[in-house]
């Protein structure tokens, strides 16, 4: 087929065929001229299947495999891993995404025709011709499956029993609230600069693999080796050298509020130095489910465009057949921004940023940098992002980054979700970290007023916390 990938066609193929609902949009755009070879033997038969009993063949999906293998003896082999791998992928397709593609397609088809006949007339100097040509291509292809969602709809309704898809971030006070990566929109994390920026997209990736979803981390700052090394240390909870290793833990009420916390040792935990620390990473990465779901793509810094980055996943999903359902960029402050127009292209970046986000049905997560006042601030703000303000105004959600000196000794800090679109914001999350362990959190909890009492008696300080609100 043209215009679409292998992995499109099979993701449109197990829509044809298993699902009620978008099965009857893949019948009805695609003609069977549009599929290759194997996957248009099947895509016959399930629209006969459509136009019988209007509805998708679902389990009956093997019978018409069989059909298929029957017909073409030979091809059996193909068939039966053409139907295996149908139904190892049929639960994780980005459906809107797919049918996105197969109308391109049936759109740049129509268009070929149109204009090649136009082109025809011209030459023969029918200029009225090649005009009612042209148009009749253009109003012939749509420009959606839908003209819209209506409130009569039946889906109209979906939320209350399916919900947001969103991934989960490890921390139950923003995953209550919707704030981790969600499809369609643009999530961003402020903090100063060596202040986590990093770890915490680490910290999202590997929350993403747990959801099982498939993860596309494109880095313009660190290399690609150092990333999975993170990556590694998050998922196994491996220290990067021998060291005495303390946590801080929360003692909460019933209701889940903090009463005061400790510092306690952790018990000891490989580390990247041991010498056979290779097959202990190994073996542990064999435990993770969806390993190869995720992938580290390094860019030079500054050298990254928009438009390159969406070339580079047409490119990812026509040979890798990889559609990845989060992407994070670390960060986009250091993708390729005209420097004469700096502020006002910088922003121009994430406009296009949240464009990919709607355009290819994912969720996309970036960090930027605080400004000079976000550096001295003891709490980093919305007015605290570096540069272009209308970074805030583009974004879905926003959460920034704080620790004073004090919480950086006892390995805490503070999540301050400072913009949200859909939730509850302006609240703030206490979390334990060890970045020695590459854990971006170990546990939270939401802040209260009694917060910054307890920190002076743990520190044994009577002078205020280091840092100042601006």
């Amino acid at each position: 087929m043209a215009g679409l990938s292998g992995t499109a066609q099979e993701s449109l193929l197990c829509l044809l065929c298993f699902d009620a609902e978008r099965g009857g949009a893949v019948r009805g755009m695609l003609p069977l001229t549009a599929w290759d070879s194997f996957y248009r033997q099947v895509a016959e038969r399930a629209g006969a299947f459509w136009d019988h009993h209007k509805t998708a063949p679902g389990e009956h999906t093997l019978d018409l495999i069989e059909d298929c293998s029957a017909a073409r003896k030979d091809d059996a082999p193909i068939y039966e891993r053409l139907y295996q791998s149908m139904l190892s992928v049929r639960g994780g397709i980005n459906a809107e995404y797919v049918l996105g593609q197969a109308q391109r397609f049936v759109r740049l088809q129509g268009l070929k025709i149109g204009v090649t006949r136009a082109a025809e007339l011209l030459q023969s100097g029918e200029v009225d011709g090649a005009e009612a040509a042209l148009a009749r291509a253009i109003k012939s292809t749509p420009l959606s499956f839908s003209p819209g969602l209506r409130l009569s709809d039946p889906g109209a309704l979906g939320f209350l029993t399916s919900g947001i898809e969103c991934l989960p971030t490890g921390i139950p006070a923003l995953d209550s609230r919707g704030y981790g990566p969600t499809r369609k929109e643009l999530h961003i994390f402020t903090a100063p600069p060596k202040k986590g920026k990093s770890w915490w997209l680490v910290n999202l990736a590997r929350w993403a693999l747990v959801g099982r979803a498939k993860v596309l981390y494109v880095t313009l700052e660190l290399s690609e080796v150092r990333v999975a090394q993170r990556m590694v240390q998050a998922l196994l909870s491996i220290s990067k050298r021998k060291a005495d290793l303390t946590r801080t833990v929360f003692d909460k009420n019933e209701l889940g509020q903090l009463m005061s916390f400790a510092v306690e040792d952790i018990p000891e935990r490989p580390a990247l130095s041991d010498p056979d620390v290779t097959k202990i990473i190994r073996q542990g990465l064999r435990r993770v489910r969806g390993i190869p779901n995720f992938v580290i793509r390094e860019f030079p810094t500054g050298g990254l465009s928009p438009e390159q980055l969406s070339a580079y996943l047409d490119l990812m999903e026509s040979r890798e057949g990889f559609i990845p359902d989060v992407l994070l960029v670390d960060y986009a402050d250091l993708m390729k921004v005209d420097s004469v127009n700096y502020r006002q292209d910088l922003g121009r970046v994430y406009k296009e940023l949240r464009g990919i986000a709607v355009e290819r049905n994912i969720g996309v997560v970036t960090a930027s940098q605080a400004n000079r006042s976000g550096i001295r601030a003891k709490t980093v703000r919305d007015y605290h992002i570096g540069e272009d303000i209308s970074k805030i105004a583009t974004c879905d959600a926003h959460i920034t980054y704080s620790q004073t000196g004090q919480e950086r000794g006892l390995g805490l800090a503070r999540l301050f979700v400072a913009n949200g679109r859909n939730d509850e914001d302006q609240f703030t999350v206490l979390i334990s970290q060890a970045y020695t362990l590459g854990q971006f959190c170990l546990d939270s909890v939401r802040m209260t007023s009694n917060y910054w009492t307890l920190l002076k008696q743990e520190a044994g300080e009577e002078e205020a916390e280091e840092g100042v609100d601006e």
